[in-house]
């Protein structure tokens, strides 16, 4: 899908994620991320107060739908179990293939019984919105989303072909995309948090470019230099994955070091974005160092990194970008994030800079206050999702 069909659902549903956050700003973390409430078949759109903006952009932009609570406790479990699938050399059969081949009643094969429990919930998740999908283009109905524009296109050409490509692709284009995001959102939350000179100067950007009567929207971001120079510090700052594994599919060698085929090749993505050759005083968080730069000043800009390397870098990308991008200037637009007081005297509590030791690595538990920058524009943002 371009931009032209994804970008109005994703505006629709940012603009939808700021309404919520101005009737309930202590309940920002499941706006934007999500929790599992209590009724799992309610349809999410249901929930005026609780609705998880990047669970139903994702679901909208693959099949066109509302996700359910029940698809949302799913993708939950799925999201776990991708996590720990992708940590090299946690799986003994990734060292020795040859246990794959053991009965599953052996000791130290419990990892077969992890794995078929695995692809059940992997199939729980695409099978059903799947199918659904293949039976109503093939009943002709016309639905907006990835999968069934992806569907039609197969079906208009040789039934079947790709099939099982486009199914897989539906389930990692959710989990893949709203654990990453959601650490990215929570790093730049936090960060505008403890950096107010970076937020003030970022919201006098967009009210300098787009004004104080309406939320920016895809078309004003190129317009916002110091948006995107935040936008790529948080990505450098803290990458949501700081390591990724490859492997050669040939003999190979580099630096004098033999590589053979197969091995796992672990890239250090944090290493790489806190280079001090590369970024001077790395550890500092200061978007300045992406802008003017001086000519002939070695400089990499830090999302070729860490949305992947090879054949295998994040396809995404785009819309990632986006999305954060929009997500960090209507926020800003709209609100001014604080530390939160602790006593009468105002005095406040400092959140702690500190990231999970996960494989997507998001900020701890930390709090910070949402508190709209103008009544009256949030009266009439309130006013207009009435409508």
């Amino acid at each position: 899908m371009s931009q032209r069909e994804w970008g109005p659902i994703l505006e629709e549903e940012t603009r939808r994620l700021i309404q919520n956050i101005i009737r309930t700003p202590s309940s920002y973390k499941e706006h934007i991320n999500w929790q599992v409430a209590a009724s799992p078949s309610s349809d999410i759109s249901a929930a005026d107060d609780r609705e998880r903006y990047l669970a139903m952009f994702m679901n909208r932009f693959t099949y066109g739908t509302p996700i359910t609570e029940e698809r949302l406790k799913l993708a939950e479990e799925l999201s776990v179990q991708t996590q720990k699938s992708l940590r090299p050399g946690y799986w003994i059969v990734d060292s020795v293939p040859l246990l794959a081949y053991l009965p599953e009643w052996l000791p130290g094969m419990g990892f077969k019984k992890w794995c078929r429990d695995a692809r059940a919930h992997f199939d729980a998740f695409t099978v059903v919105p799947f199918r659904g999908a293949l039976d109503s283009v093939r009943k002709g109905e016309v639905q907006e989303g990835m999968i069934p524009r992806g569907l039609q296109e197969l079906l208009a050409d040789k039934p079947t072909a790709d099939m099982d490509v486009l199914h897989s692709a539906a389930c990692s284009t959710h989990t893949a995309a709203t654990e990453t995001t959601s650490a990215l959102l929570f790093s730049f939350i936090l960060l505008m948090t403890l950096h107010q000179d970076v937020q003030s100067r970022a919201y006098k950007e967009i009210s300098d470019v787009v004004g104080t009567a309406r939320l920016p929207l895809l078309s004003d971001l190129s317009s916002l230099p110091y948006i995107n120079a935040i936008l790529k510090e948080v990505h450098r700052y803290h990458p949501a994955v700081s390591i990724v594994s490859r492997s050669p599919s040939e003999h190979d060698e580099y630096g004098g070091y033999f590589v053979p085929k197969g091995a796992w090749v672990i890239f250090n993505l944090w290493a790489i974005t806190h280079d001090d050759t590369i970024y001077n005083d790395p550890d500092a968080f200061n978007p300045d160092r992406h802008l003017n730069l001086p000519e002939g000043v070695a400089y990499l800009d830090p999302r070729d990194v860490t949305f992947g390397l090879g054949k295998r870098i994040c396809p995404g990308i785009n819309l990632a970008n986006a999305q954060i991008a929009l997500f960090m200037a209507q926020v800003l637009s709209a609100f001014h994030i604080t530390m939160p007081s602790t006593d009468d005297n105002g005095a406040q509590n400092m959140p702690h800079l500190a990231y999970t030791p996960t494989f997507v690595s998001a900020p701890e538990p930390f709090t910070c206050c949402f508190s709209p920058r103008d009544d009256d524009f949030s009266q009439q943002l309130l006013f207009a999702s009435q409508l």
